[in-house]
């Protein structure tokens, strides 16, 4: 008899957990292939709210002087981080610092991606295709030019929008419908505008900016349009 769970979480916050998961995507195929399984279920039991309340294991955490584990940005929520080190305890009874490190890196993460980062590797290359100076290069090829900041900002934005959809929304309301004819004529998204806008708005005008001049920055400093 498949198991019922109570979600405890509301839609927004649950999908926010599946999106740290490595394991559990929101469906009901467990895994066959026993360590999977057994992460699977922790992170299905932590999406639906069933444990909750870690203060006293995080707290246990930074005592032993796992901190910087706890906080790094490797991916893994430091609610479930709390979680998991309660289950190896749990299993384990002495829990080794070094032991427990070396268990969570190659049997949980190991060579596994959270479904927010496989999601990134699938969206950025649709992003990158809409941008007119990063290409997805680690060193900026426009270092001491006027386009340094251009290939800068796009590749800000293919990180920011690869990896959350909120960020495409905040950007767009930055600019609201102001730019839509330079956007649909020249197909640039308006959440990209939306980011040029609020640096612009802040390097240039230190919060009053005016929106024809930053019009005129759009098409012919940024699309080069000759006038």
């Amino acid at each position: 008899m498949k198991k019922e769970y109570i979600c405890s979480m509301d839609k927004k916050q649950r999908h926010e957990r599946i999106l740290d998961c490595r394991y559990y995507n929101g469906d009901d195929h467990e895994p066959t292939d026993d360590n999977d399984s057994l992460f699977w279920n922790y992170e299905r039991e932590w999406v639906n709210g069933e444990h909750e309340n870690w203060d006293g294991v995080r707290n246990e955490i930074i005592k032993i002087g796992l901190s910087d584990w706890l906080y790094n940005n490797d991916g893994t929520d430091s609610d479930f981080k709390c979680m998991l080190f309660n289950r190896y305890c749990h299993w384990v009874g002495i829990c080794e610092k070094k032991d427990f490190i070396k268990w969570y890196k190659n049997k949980y993460v190991g060579s596994s991606l959270t479904n927010r980062q496989r999601r990134a590797n699938i969206r950025r290359p649709k992003l990158i295709a809409k941008c007119r100076y990063y290409n997805g290069e680690t060193e900026n090829p426009y270092e001491g030019t006027d386009d340094e900041m251009k290939w800068y900002y796009e590749s800000c934005w293919v990180k920011q929008l690869s990896g959350s959809y909120e960020r495409a929304r905040m950007f767009r309301r930055e600019v609201g419908n102001h730019f839509d004819d330079i956007a649909k004529k020249y197909d640039i998204p308006r959440s990209l505008i939306g980011l040029f806008f609020n640096r612009y708005e802040y390097w240039c005008t230190m919060g009053n900016v005016n929106i024809e001049y930053f019009r005129d920055w759009l098409l012919y400093d940024y699309l080069k349009i000759k006038e």
